[in-house]
């Protein structure tokens, strides 16, 4: 066990987990044995193998292997980490591939002296990646400020270093993404902010109205605003004055009041009195704070207006006692208020879901505090959407995910195939299920056990086949006998599978199908011996990316420092 309290075969699991989330959490363990980090340095997503990159607890002896891999994704892997030797990102730095430099400009320990090196590349991504940098010297910035690349001056723009004067010039930029990076620095003078408040574009008017330094004039002037979303975001600024809240409480755009309502900036006495406001909007702004005083809210909860009455109903701050005052409301849109509420009494809940139809039970079941006891009753609900949605729960246990792995509506299977508290005896049933996507979810589940996969390695869709041939932790003899699929895409996944043993390898140089070919350029396993034999393959794109790989790794080898 590790200090988080999963064993290696737990972390092996997560690692093939179908949610991004889990591998990230795999891969950016300290704990995580440096095989399984291998295999997610070659995930499908990016952030897992970001993950990886920045996994603190990878040997530096390994960081220096795959910093001359002929993979370019494990080149770009380890080039973010900050374990990195500062003389192998100087080696990194100049790359031939621009990813692989982008990472080194985005690595926080590269030193001062290469980001200005890259800072002159000739890669757009690359020199914003440096542009971004807090550190860089104030002539860098001025190169990078004139860049042709908006988006290295958008981030020259957003740079906390970057000179007031050098923020002015953009400001004036033609691009109004630039500006809209200016307006955002909370560092451009005031007289900046105020020519940018009459920006023909509403996004750059909007983020003057979000910037903490902006002045109260400049605020008010905004507050008049054509655009709604400009005038959301003067409402939601502490610094905006009451007087003007108070005229934007309210406005006839909903996400206006919305904003005010969310401001912390409204004193609790304020509240009070807007409650009493003879504008519908006002109160309503009030009935949905958190801050609103409980005599308040007792008012609002009887307001003549359904829709004060439904912003009471689903503030959290609401008491209970004045929830159950509003469960007898003649309006179902204040009950589906409740319904959603997290702060609603169980009892309550349970009470609105024996009076009501199916409609509403499907607002309650996605409530936190709904109870098992309820979704257990609930997973047998003859309405479809109240089924579904008890599937998104992610706490429902064993017995309750058995009952709708056997629901008649396949959709709700498939859900309990893709849910990770589905134990071995749920997805062995579902791996014989007869729609193929719910069997396809089974074989990418992390809990699916080797005699589920086995299973379904001989399963008669070619997905299937495929997602079983792409997992790492398959026996080698499996996947030998997938080596030799009728389905070309079977095949392919096999040639890219980093656990496919080398005479496997072998055997699928000569495949007759040219994705196959090239999926053995792409597998970090491939030897160099197959890599020479594939640089002459007839198939052009095959032998240019071969060679290119074989290549690329002869020219790190020789680049390493002797010893290394």
């Amino acid at each position: 066990m590790n200090e988080n309290g999963l064993s290696k075969e737990q972390l092996r699991r997560m690692a093939q987990s179908v949610d991004v989330e889990e591998r990230c959490e795999v891969a950016r363990n300290p704990a995580t044995p440096a095989d399984i980090l291998s295999i997610l340095a070659m995930d499908e997503d990016w952030d897992v193998r970001c993950a990886v990159a920045r996994n603190i607890a990878i040997p530096v002896k390994t960081l220096r292997i795959w910093a001359k891999d002929g993979n370019r994704y494990v080149r770009c892997m380890v080039a973010g980490n900050p374990a990195m030797p500062v003389e192998i990102l100087r080696l990194l730095a100049e790359d031939e591939d621009g990813d692989v430099r982008c990472m080194v400009a985005h690595n926080p320990v590269t030193p001062v002296e290469i980001l200005c090196v890259l800072a002159k590349d000739e890669i757009d991504l690359v020199r914003w990646a440096v542009a971004k940098n807090p550190d860089l010297p104030e002539e860098t910035l001025r190169i990078l400020a004139e860049d042709e690349d908006e988006d290295v001056r958008c981030m020259v723009a957003q740079n906390p270093a970057t000179p007031v004067e050098m923020l002015c010039v953009l400001a004036e930029d033609d691009i109004n993404f630039v500006r809209w990076a200016v307006a955002e620095n909370p560092a451009i003078p005031e007289e900046t902010l105020r020519i940018l408040a009459e920006d023909e574009e509403d996004d750059v008017r909007s983020a003057v109205a979000e910037n903490p330094a902006v002045a109260v004039e400049t605020l008010c002037l905004l507050a008049e605003d054509k655009d709604w979303y400009v005038r959301s975001a003067v409402a939601g600024n502490p610094a905006t004055p009451l007087k003007t809240l108070y005229v934007l409480a309210k406005d006839a755009a909903s996400a206006v009041r919305r904003a005010v309502a969310k401001n912390p900036a409204v004193p609790v006495e304020t509240l009070r009195i807007w409650a009493k406001d003879r504008s519908r909007r006002v109160r309503g702004v009030v009935a949905e704070n958190i801050s609103t005083p409980v005599e308040s809210l007792c008012i609002l909860a009887k307001d003549k207006d359904k829709n004060v009455r439904c912003r009471v109903a689903g503030n959290s701050a609401t008491p209970a006692e004045f929830l159950r005052i509003l469960a007898e409301d003649e309006d179902l849109d204040v009950h589906h208020m409740i319904a959603r509420n997290p702060a609603a009494p169980v009892e309550l809940l349970h009470d609105l879901a024996a009076r009501f139809d199916g409609f509403l039970r499907y607002f309650i079941v996605g409530n936190p505090a709904i109870t098992v006891e309820t979704l257990r009753i609930w997973a047998k609900d003859e309405n479809l959407g109240v089924r579904c949605t008890v599937t998104e729960n992610r706490t429902i246990p064993h017995d309750i995910l058995t009952i709708l792995a056997e629901d008649d509506f396949s959709p709700i299977r498939f859900a309990v195939a893709q849910h990770p508290n589905a134990s071995h005896d749920i997805l062995t049933v579902l791996a014989e299920d007869d729609i193929s996507p719910i069997r396809l979810a089974v074989a990418k589940h992390p809990n699916a056990s080797l005699d589920i996969l086995i299973l379904l390695a001989k399963d008669k869709d070619p997905n299937v086949r495929c997602a079983v041939a792409e997992n790492p932790a398959m026996p080698v003899d499996v996947l030998r006998v997938l080596a030799g699929d009728n389905d070309w895409n079977v095949r392919r996944a096999i040639a890219s599978n980093p656990a496919t043993p080398m005479n496997t390898l072998i055997l699928l140089v000569e495949d007759d199908n040219s994705s196959v070919r090239f999926a053995l350029t792409q597998n970090p396993s491939t030897p160099h011996d197959i890599l020479a034999v594939l640089a002459e393959d007839l198939d052009v794109g095959v032998g240019q990316e071969a060679l290119r790989r074989f290549r690329a790794e002869e020219k790190k080898r020789k680049k390493m420092p002797a010893g290394n």
